[in-house]
């Protein structure tokens, strides 16, 4: 069973006996190449390919010679009687078989089909200078060729016939010594003639014979040899099954992607391989009865490869079914599949957020623009000497803070908002919301801060203030009798990074929900009370800062948040600027006014006029360019360019990028509800040159007087503190 053909063999070899058959067939193979070998090749492969069949054949012959010669002596002496006894030569024979026999059971093989057929013919050469040629046990001499022929090789054979043209007439030669008759009388000539014809003639067929059966049995063992190659080197496993289940036959890459060596399953059935199926959650093997044709994954245990296998049905010696199983390692491009599978899930969830925050990004500018024209009058009235009126203002004013958080949590959650990251002590940041925190999770749930400080990383506060601020009432939520909120802020891995865990004992999370639970407008709460943004917030905020984050949750046992952080190197605080002043009553300058929004443009204009500005007002761009060549013509060019950013047709920074062209110290301030990062591609900069809305007025007065270079503040001050924060006091209202 050592070669292709062998798959569709009856016989079940064992895998002591397939090694061994195997290497026998590349010893007699090789010795096909010399024309000497050509002629023992038959004899070779039969005591290698079939040493059973050898023996047994050679037993047999054995026992033929040793019951002809007893029924010879049998008959003998029951025809001569018992006194020719001490004349007989048959007795030898039969001794020399019965120690033939010994040695082959020893395992001597070819010792004793030598001297069993040594026997025979030493035997028959007596027989024949006693009785000269013409006796009946004559006809043993070609029998005694044949025999050498299978058992001692052709080169054996030929040597005996030769040999015989000598040693016949030398036996004959010897009668009248031995008194037994003339050498060679007138009759027996033809006798001997035909004897010696008869030696020759067989010795020649069968070496003719044996010397073309070898031919054809060498160029079958070396395609066999070549099938057995392909069959080895082949990429795939390929195990031969018998009509009974068993397996017969496997290749080297069956070794290696099942983790099994050949002799451990040889002769067994196919749960030796360690298969299961992959569609199954059950570990039951897989048997000739449940495996078809068609392409099926399974999952070897012992590697823990997928494998895709099939069966195929081949046909056997005698009218049997055998089969061949070939499995192909998918393991790689399965994993491949699932990573195009997640990589095209990424890239819809990226298209799906691109197109929402396209949408927040614009929905927050038409916010604060409104914020802004709310806000500022709020800001105008609230230096109104009636109580009421400063009342009221104040209201105006709390509406575009808390607008302003919600716009911000947009902005957020789409990360187009303009961060104002710098190094923060994390467990100083979430120490300062104590007394928030304590009033957001209420009375039923007690709070457990445990925070290892300093903990420094690169962020924006108020991000992570919102961050924790989201979690905290997400937390709280999922508590409605209570429990116990957890955060921590620790290092890890050695310093090198910054955590901040927030954990709960609140009614956990299923699979499905931890999967959608950072996708935008997904909630879990009832219609009305949550939004959907704040974990998807909270997720924005951390991936735009650097860090992970990561959850746990079972249902029943509560949900832990950890959100990790690159460990920074230092605490950066920004210098404050001073409370600007009260409104002035002087003229200030000329100002170009460029705004789009009617309701911004409107309280631009009035709160300009009411400090003393000369303000020239532009609805676009293009009218801006008119506005500025009349009033260069007039001779009044503007001080200083307040334009929005994203208008129709003209952007503020083209406009801006226009003019400067015609009067290259021209000063601008941008105005904005939403920007994206075009500005940083630009000659200006998003820090010095850009006022986010809402804003108040006192915070856009000051810009202006650093613009028209009416003020100290440093450079360095500007750089490091966004202008577009709300006040301290004011605590932005989160969605949740």
């Amino acid at each position: 069973m050592n070669s292709f053909e062998s798959i569709s063999s009856d016989a079940e070899p064992s895998p002591a006996r397939t090694c061994a058959d195997r290497q026998n067939l590349l010893r007699s193979v090789k010795l096909s190449s010399a024309r000497s070998q050509h002629q023992d090749l038959t004899l070779r492969l039969l005591s290698g390919q079939a040493p059973e069949e050898y023996r047994t054949w050679l037993r047999a012959g054995i026992w033929a010679g040793i019951i002809g010669y007893s029924l010879s002596i049998i008959t003998q002496l029951a025809t001569q009687g018992l006194h020719v006894w001490s004349e007989l030569r048959e007795p030898y024979v039969v001794i020399a078989g019965f120690v033939a026999l010994w040695l082959e059971r020893d395992h001597r093989q070819r010792t004793a089909a030598a001297l069993s057929l040594g026997a025979l013919w030493l035997e028959l050469h007596v027989t024949l200078a006693f009785r000269g040629p013409i006796f009946p046990g004559a006809a043993a001499f070609p029998v005694a060729i044949v025999g050498a022929t299978l058992f001692l090789g052709v080169r054996c054979a030929m040597l005996m016939g030769l040999s015989s043209i000598v040693s016949i007439p030398s036996a004959m030669a010897a009668r009248p010594l031995m008194g037994t008759g003339p050498w060679l009388p007138a009759s027996e000539i033809n006798a001997l003639v035909i004897l010696l014809a008869s030696l020759l003639t067989t010795a020649g067929l069968l070496a003719l014979f044996m010397r073309s059966f070898s031919r054809v049995l060498a160029r079958s063992e070396q395609s066999a040899s070549q099938a057995r190659a392909l069959l080895d080197g082949a990429p795939d496993a390929i195990i031969s099954i018998n009509d009974r289940g068993l397996i017969e036959d496997c290749n080297p890459t069956a070794e290696r992607l099942l983790g099994v060596a050949q002799g451990d399953v040889l002769g067994s059935s196919l749960g030796t391989l360690g298969l299961r199926d992959a569609d199954k959650n059950a570990a039951a093997a897989p048997s000739i009865g449940t495996m078809t044709d068609r392409t099926r994954e399974y999952v070897a245990e012992r590697t823990g490869l997928t494998l895709e296998g099939r069966l195929r049905t081949v046909p056997k010696p005698g009218g049997k079914q055998g089969s061949l199983i070939v499995l192909r390692d998918v393991t790689q491009r399965k994993l491949a599949e699932r990573r195009a599978v997640a990589l095209q899930h990424q890239l819809q969830h990226s298209q799906k957020l691109e197109a929402i925050g396209q949408l927040a990004g614009g929905v927050a500018h038409d916010i604060n623009n409104l914020l802004t024209a709310v806000g500022g009058y709020g800001d105008l009235l609230s230096r109104h000497p009636e109580r009421f009126i400063r009342d009221t203002a104040q209201e105006l004013i709390s509406a575009r803070e808390r607008g302003t958080g919600l716009t911000r949590q947009l902005l957020t959650f789409a990360r187009k908002e303009l961060a104002q990251p710098r190094g923060i002590d994390v467990a100083e940041v979430v120490g300062g919301l104590d007394r928030l925190l304590t009033r957001i999770v209420g009375e039923q749930i007690t709070l457990d801060l445990d925070l290892r400080g300093p903990a420094i990383i690169y962020s924006d506060p108020g991000q992570i203030e919102q961050v924790v601020l989201n979690l905290t009432m997400n937390a709280r939520d999922a508590m409605p009798d209570g429990g116990v909120l957890r955060i921590r802020c620790q290092h890890e891995q050695g310093g090198s990074v910054v955590q901040l865990v927030v954990e709960d004992t609140g009614v956990g999370m299923d699979e499905a929900v931890q999967r959608r639970i950072f996708e935008p407008f997904f909630t879990t709460k009832p219609r009305g009370q949550g939004t959907g943004l704040g974990l998807s917030t909270v997720h924005g905020i951390v991936e735009s800062s650097g860090g992970t984050i990561a959850i746990s949750s079972k249902v029943g046992t509560g949900s832990r948040f950890t959100l990790s952080w690159p460990s920074y190197d230092v605490v950066e605080v920004p210098e404050r600027t001073s409370t600007p002043p009260e409104l002035p009553e002087t003229r200030r300058g000329r100002i170009l006014l460029v705004e789009d929004d009617p309701q911004s443009r409107t309280f631009l204009v009035q709160l300009l006029g009411a400090t003393g500005y000369e303000v020239t007002v532009a609805v676009d761009g293009s009218k801006a360019l008119s506005a500025f060549e009349e009033l260069r013509r007039r001779d009044k060019l503007p001080d200083l360019l307040l334009s929005d950013v994203r208008m129709p047709g003209i952007s503020g920074i083209q406009l801006a990028e226009m003019l400067r062209k015609r009067s290259p110290d021209l000063p601008v301030l941008f105005i904005s509800g939403y920007v994206d990062q075009t500005l940083d591609d630009t000659g200006f900069d998003p820090v010095r040159d850009l006022l986010l809305k809402p804003f108040s007025t006192a915070t856009l007065l000051d810009r202006l007087e650093r613009k028209l270079g009416r003020t100290s503040t440093s450079s360095m001050t500007l750089a490091a503190q966004r202008d577009s924060s709300p006040p301290e006091s004011a605590t932005p209202q989160l969605g949740r």
